[in-house]
């Protein structure tokens, strides 16, 4: 979710169809403020659209003026995202397709995107991808050569576990001796720490200046000791303190993949696997 705090949507993700083949693909995209992904897609008739692709985000969100040029209509629904809520229209996605991934019938919801591709740099943003798209195959992020690979993927040299969520990528962290579960999220360019306004734990580092899918919000910094994330460990680790997002979630956070300091992140859904580094 260069400086985006986090994304963290919280509505239940629905059923849909999809199809894929079981080749290994890769897919160029584009790298905004140093990671953020932006990817082509194809819907219906259209073969040029611009997709954010968020592993914090559990449900795919399009824009409404996308939705009002497929005929879409709706009932009244909303996002919870980081900072913000974002209302709009739950619909039915006819045809999606991200390389030789395609969802039909795919329940997402129509919102306004304007300031959310604007405070990219982008003449339009036509979704944000999440998880319920994303995790139906394993998929490698390569930053240094700006490529998404879906498909089987090779181990990394750091490999830890993916918890038991339904649909976030959540690893197991140690944090000061203190056992906490965050969402790997590429929409996010800090740990994000969701802690009460008079947690004293850590270290305070005064206020932190991090931007947001349409626009930039102050939040209260501070340092962590130490991280840990299966055997690779960083100490004096900046962060930032958020609200927790409305949900029942049990996760204590967000960690951008930018922390772990590798150009290849890998999500390997098969064996319910993280790994990154060569």
């Amino acid at each position: 979710m260069p400086s985006r705090a986090a994304m963290f949507v919280v509505a239940a993700a629905l059923s849909c169809g999809v199809a894929s083949r079981a080749s290994i693909e890769s897919i160029d995209f584009e790298l905004y403020r140093g990671h953020l992904i932006v990817i082509r897609a194809e819907a219906g008739h259209l073969d040029d659209l611009r997709f954010l692709v968020d592993t914090g985000t559990n449900r795919t969100v399009i824009d409404d003026e996308l939705a009002a040029s497929l005929g879409l209509e709706g009932r009244g629904s909303s996002v919870q995202t980081f900072g913000r809520t974002m209302s709009g229209a739950d619909v039915v996605f006819p045809d999606l397709r991200l390389g030789s991934v395609r969802t039909e019938g795919l329940r997402v919801v129509a919102a306004d995107l304007s300031a959310t591709g604007e405070s990219l740099g982008l003449d339009r943003l036509d979704g944000i991808i999440g998880m319920d798209v994303l995790g139906r195959t394993s998929f490698t992020i390569d930053y240094g050569l700006r490529r998404l690979t879906l498909g089987a993927t090779t181990r990394g040299r750091f490999r830890v576990p993916l918890a038991p969520d339904p649909v976030f990528p959540v690893v197991r962290v140690d944090i000061a001796g203190v056992p906490a579960d965050l969402v790997v999220d590429t929409g996010a360019s800090h740990v994000v720490l969701f802690l009460s306004a008079g947690d004293r734990i850590f270290q305070q580092g005064g206020a932190v200046a991090a931007s947001i899918l349409g626009g930039t919000v102050p939040l209260r910094g501070l340092f962590l000791p130490e991280l840990r994330l299966g055997s690779w460990r960083l100490r004096d680790l900046p962060a930032v303190v958020a609200e927790a997002p409305v949900g029942r979630r049990p996760v204590k956070g967000l960690l951008a993949p930018t922390v772990l300091g590798s150009s290849l992140l890998r999500f390997d859904l098969r064996r319910r696997e993280l790994s990154w580094g060569p």
